[in-house]
C-alpha cells in the first residue's frame, strides 16, 4: 500500500519514469527464534534451514538475498542478472546514476550497466569477501571458501553445483583452497 502511494506520488510529480525503485535486504533471514520460525516459513529457501544459514553467517543462506529493481523504460521487465553483486556495490551505483564522483578506495563497483541490460560490458568482481565475527568467506567465480571459525580449516564449495554448501571439496582441490586463502 505504501509503495503504491509512493509510485502514485512519483507519477503525480512527473518523476516516475526517472526513478529507480529497489527492493532488497541487507543479509539473509533473521536468526531470532522469538521473531520467526525459519523451518515453518522455509526462510532460507533452497539453502539448508539451520542456525548456520541465516543472518550473521557467511553461508549462502546468510548472505545471499534477491534484489528486485524497477526502472520504467530502462530495465527490461522480466530480465535477470545472475552474477554476484554485493550490498557495497550500491554506493558506486547510486553515485554513477547521480553523475557524482565515485569515492576512491572502496570495494564496490557500479552495476548501472547491468541495470540497463548491458550485461556484456558490466564489470564483475574479481572476488567478494565477508566476515561476521570469527567466520569468513571468499567468493571467486563459482568457488567459495568458508572459514567457519577462528583457527578452523577452510571449507571449499562449488556454488555452480552446490548452492546449499553441503559438499566440502577442500581435500579434492588443495590448490584452489591455497589460491582462495591467499586472497
Amino acid at each position: 500500500e505504501q509503495v503504491g502511494e509512493l509510485v502514485a506520488k512519483l507519477k503525480e510529480n512527473g518523476q516516475y519514469e526517472n526513478t529507480l525503485i529497489v527492493f532488497s535486504s541487507d543479509n539473509g533471514p533473521t536468526h531470532k527464534d522469538e521473531q520467526v520460525d525459519i523451518h515453518f516459513f522455509n526462510s532460507t529457501g533452497i539453502f539448508v534451514n539451520s542456525k548456520n544459514t541465516v543472518k550473521g553467517n557467511v553461508n549462502e543462506g546468510g548472505i545471499r538475498v534477491p534484489a528486485i529493481a524497477y526502472w520504467p523504460g530502462t530495465i527490461k521487465p522480466g530480465s535477470t542478472y545472475n552474477k554476484p553483486l554485493a550490498f557495497w556495490d550500491w554506493l558506486p551505483t547510486v553515485c554513477d546514476l547521480a553523475n557524482v564522483s565515485i569515492p576512491e578506495k572502496i570495494d564496490g563497483i557500479s552495476f548501472v550497466q547491468a541495470l540497463k541490460g548491458n550485461f556484456e560490458i558490466q564489470n564483475d568482481h574479481d572476488f567478494l569477501y565477508w566476515k561476521f565475527s570469527k567466520k569468513e568467506a571468499i567468493r571467486k567465480g563459482k568457488w567459495k571458501g568458508v572459514i567457519p571459525g577462528q583457527g578452523q580449516k577452510m571449507e571449499l564449495y562449488n556454488l555452480e553445483i552446490d548452492l546449499g554448501e553441503q559438499t566440502n571439496l577442500a581435500l579434492m582441490y588443495p590448490e584452489k583452497v591455497k589460491e582462495i586463502k591467499k586472497i
